[in-house]
C-alpha cells in the first residue's frame, strides 16, 4: 500500500497523527504500538534532512528506514527493485524507502521523486571522458558550374576525445539553463582521414585519379538535460579541411585537335566554424538514438593549383609557378543519425551520414611564370577557382569507451 500525503494531509502539524492512524489500521492490534514507533521515526528521519512532504515515500510494511540511494553507471538503468516514479518540483531532495529482511507479506519499495535528481541522475558518477573511433565509407561527388565533375567512394578511419569539465544537472524551467549549476561542459576533438579513386569529366575523361582528405576539429557544448532519457546539447567550435587531388597523374593529350598540357596536383583548405546541435534518447536495453545536425560557416578558403606539375606531350614543363585562389564565400551543412548499443565494457554504434559543401567563386589571381606575368599586351592570364558543390554520402562504424 502506498500513501500519497500531499492528498491526505494538507497540514504539516497534523500529519504524523492522521498518518500513522491511517497506515495501522490495517495491522492486528498486537502489531499497532510497533508500527506507530517505526513510521514515527520514519517521519521524524524525513523531517531532520529537510525532506517536503510531497517528497515522502510511505509503505504499510512494519519495519522500514530512510536511506541514501546508491548511484548507477547508466542512465536508464534499474538499481535493484526501485520504481520509477513521477519527477518532483525543482530543488526537491529524492528519499529511498526501503524495507528490511522480514518474515511477513512483501514490502513494496519504490522511489519517490525523480529519477533525474540528485542522487538518481547519472551526475558525478558518470563517466568524464570517452574515446570513439572506427571506420566510415562514403559516396564522393563535387562538381564546379563549368561543368568538371568528380565522382568516386572514400574509405576512411575516424575517431573523436571528449571531456565534461562537470555534468549538468536536469532542466525545469528556462531559468535553470542559466543557473550557476549548468555550465558550458563539453570539449570534444574529432579527426578524420580518408582516400579513394576518383573519375574524372572536364577535359576529356580519366579515371581511377587518388584523392585524399583529412580534418579536424574542436567543438565546445553545453548538456541540456530534460529528463533521463532526453538530452540536447548545442554547440560550437572550430574546424580544418584538407583536401588533395593527385591529378597530376593525367598525362598530356590531344582532344579534337587541341594539345592539353598534362594534369597538376591541387590543394584545397577550409578553415569554418561549425554550428549546430545534437539530441540523445535511450529507450530501454541499452539503446540510444541520437540525431546531429551541423552549419558550417566558411571563414577562409585557399586552392593551390600546381601548374607547375603541367607538361607538354614531351615531358617539358611549362614553367608555370603555383597558382593560390582565395575563398571568401561559402557554406557546410551536415547531418547524421547514430543509433548505439552499449554493454557492459565497450559500446557500438552504426551512423549514417550527409557532408555537403558550397563554395562561390574564388578570387582571380594572375598567372606567372619565374615570377612574370603571362600577359599579352593589356591583358594578362588569370585563373580562379569556380563556383562548386561537394556531397559526401556514406555510414560510419565505431566503438566507444
Amino acid at each position: 500500500m502506498r500513501i500519497d500525503l500531499r492528498a491526505v494531509c494538507p497540514h504539516r502539524a497534523v500529519i504524523p497523527i492522521i498518518f500513522c492512524l491511517l497506515t495501522t489500521s490495517a495491522f492486528a492490534d498486537s502489531d499497532r504500538e510497533q508500527i506507530i514507533e517505526n513510521e514515527l521515526k520514519c517521519v521524524n528521519t524525513a523531517l531532520q534532512k529537510g525532506v517536503t512532504w510531497a517528497d515522502v515515500c510511505q509503505t504499510s510494511h512494519p519495519e522500514f528506514t530512510i536511506e541514501s540511494v546508491k548511484p548507477r553507471k547508466k542512465r536508464g538503468e534499474a538499481i535493484g527493485d526501485a520504481q520509477k516514479m513521477p519527477q518532483t518540483k525543482p530543488g526537491k531532495e529524492s528519499v529511498s524507502v526501503k524495507p528490511q529482511k522480514t518474515s511477513g507479506p512483501e514490502a513494496v519499495t519504490y522511489r519517490g521523486g525523480s529519477l533525474i535528481g540528485e542522487q538518481e541522475f547519472e551526475g558525478d558518477d558518470a563517466p568524464t571522458w570517452k574515446l570513439e573511433f572506427g571506420p566510415e565509407v562514403y559516396d564522393y561527388e563535387y562538381t564546379e558550374r563549368i561543368g568538371v565533375k568528380d565522382t568516386g567512394i572514400f574509405y576512411g578511419l575516424s575517431g573523436s576525445y571528449t571531456y565534461w569539465l562537470s555534468h549538468n544537472e536536469p532542466i525545469y524551467s528556462w531559468r535553470d539553463i542559466f543557473s550557476g549549476k549548468n555550465n558550458l561542459n563539453l570539449f570534444r576533438i574529432e579527426a578524420r582521414a580518408a582516400t579513394g579513386e576518383i573519375d574524372y569529366e572536364g577535359t576529356g575523361t580519366w579515371n581511377d585519379i587518388r584523392d585524399a582528405v583529412g580534418e579536424i576539429r574542436a567543438l565546445a557544448g553545453y548538456d541540456i538535460f530534460f529528463n533521463e532519457n532526453f538530452r540536447f546539447t548545442p554547440f560550437v567550435g572550430g574546424g580544418y579541411r584538407y583536401l588533395f587531388d593527385n591529378f597530376s597523374e593525367v598525362p598530356a593529350r590531344t582532344i579534337d585537335g587541341v594539345n592539353y598540357l598534362s594534369g597538376y596536383d591541387r590543394e584545397s583548405q577550409y578553415i569554418y566554424i561549425p554550428i549546430g546541435g545534437e539530441i540523445e534518447t535511450g529507450f530501454g536495453r541499452g539503446w540510444k538514438l541520437q540525431v546531429k545536425g551541423e552549419y558550417d560557416y566558411l571563414l577562409k578558403g585557399k586552392q593551390k593549383s600546381h601548374l607547375e606539375n603541367s607538361k607538354n606531350a614531351a615531358g617539358v614543363g611549362a614553367g608555370f609557378d603555383t597558382l593560390e585562389n582565395d575563398q571568401e564565400d561559402g557554406y557546410g551543412i551536415r547531418g547524421s543519425i547514430r543509433l548505439t548499443k552499449e554493454t557492459d565494457g565497450l559500446d557500438f554504434f552504426i551512423e549514417p551520414f550527409i557532408r555537403y559543401w558550397h563554395i562561390d567563386d574564388s578570387e582571380s589571381d594572375f598567372i606567372a611564370i619565374g615570377g612574370q606575368l603571362v600577359c599579352e599586351g593589356n591583358l594578362c592570364l588569370a585563373g580562379l577557382e569556380p563556383d562548386n558543390e561537394t556531397t559526401e554520402m556514406g555510414v560510419k562504424l565505431g566503438i566507444q569507451y
